[in-house]
């Protein structure tokens, strides 16, 4: 098995897996400069997206997980073509009314099969901020376990989508996965009900528990609200990916 990803920004990436599937999340394309306003701050967009106008081809499947402008956007909706399936929380309903969408809550599974390669997405629960009112008032958030099959090879890859550490995500997932695709940020670390997003101390416990061979940070440079920065990634021992190529995570065959 061979999966690929391709990171665009924020938390857009894109999986390729044998070349032969193709599942995306959360398209958020403003560009640099752009401002954002949520409901009690502003932030800025730092960096561009990095695509190529083939980038979002022969998407089989993407994933939104939450109603956020920095994971879901008209520029990225446009990208979205009637032949993909959305599955997305019922907040992006409307929004994606126009599209192939299909309601996922918590826990709940959709299996996609193509060709000789099954995909199980499951929905886990996130938690985006530290309080339970915090979270009342940002929203609900999915976040996504892959369970991929092909032949007997399996391979299992979390998404964590925007979410801090919590005691009930762990007790949603299995013992251990193989790429955990984390969403930093550590934002709004200081304020009441912060931080929304998780931090370094809590990828390391994401890390500890569930053992993955591959660990790939995101969501960390493109917003002025960010608060954790590339440099404090590679100091704790993370890579982070460069955006606007493909990476290999997974190739079994050269093993």
């Amino acid at each position: 098995m061979k999966i690929d990803l391709f990171h665009v920004g924020i938390a857009t990436c894109i999986l390729s897996i044998n070349n032969q599937v193709k599942i995306a999340i959360d398209p958020a394309l403003f560009k640099k400069g752009t401002k954002l306003k949520f409901k009690s701050f502003e932030s800025e967009r730092l960096e561009n997206p990095s695509f190529d106008s083939d980038t979002f081809e022969d998407i089989d499947i993407w994933l939104i997980s939450h109603f956020h402008e920095d994971h879901i956007d008209i520029l990225g909706k446009e990208k979205i073509s009637q032949d993909s399936l959305v599955l997305s929380n019922k907040d992006s309903l409307t929004f994606l009314a126009d599209k192939n969408v299909k309601k996922i809550g918590w826990k709940e599974k959709h299996v996609f099969s193509k060709d000789n390669i099954t995909v199980e997405i499951q929905a886990i629960p996130a938690y985006h901020a530290n309080s339970f009112l915090m979270r009342k008032l940002v929203g609900k958030v999915n976040g996504y376990l892959l369970t991929v099959t092909i032949d007997s090879v399996v391979q299992k890859i979390y998404f964590t989508s925007d979410t801090v550490f919590h005691k009930d995500i762990i007790k949603a997932l299995p013992q251990s996965i193989d790429i955990l695709i984390a969403n930093l940020g550590n934002v709004q670390a200081n304020k009441t009900g912060g931080p929304l997003t998780m931090n370094i101390s809590m990828l390391d416990k994401f890390v500890d528990i569930l053992s993955p061979s591959v660990i790939v940070p995101v969501h960390i440079n493109d917003l002025s609200h960010y608060e954790t920065q590339e440099v404090s990634v590679t100091e704790a021992g993370y890579k982070v990916l460069e955006t606007g190529k493909w990476h290999t995570l997974i190739n079994q065959y050269s093993m």
